[in-house]
């Protein structure tokens, strides 16, 4: 009885990570899939407006398929 008491909160806390991960990992595939070309070109807009000209994205912002968004 004591070992489950004592479990039962790592179970809930693993349990709540494995749901926030993967609803996380969805929304990231949904954002990619989704077409955030406005988004890019947005970013892309504002950085060359700052004196930044940047023609390409920067790698963190690259899409994971290797496709261009432009």
């Amino acid at each position: 009885m004591v070992g489950l008491i004592l479990c039962s909160p790592v179970v809930l806390l693993l349990a709540a990570g494995v749901y926030l991960l993967s609803r996380a990992f969805w929304f990231r595939r949904a954002w990619v899939r989704g077409g955030t070309r406005d988004q890019v070109n947005g970013y892309l807009q504002i950085l060359s407006t700052s004196g930044l000209a940047l023609r390409q994205l920067p790698a963190w912002l690259k899409p994971p398929t290797g496709n261009s968004w432009r």
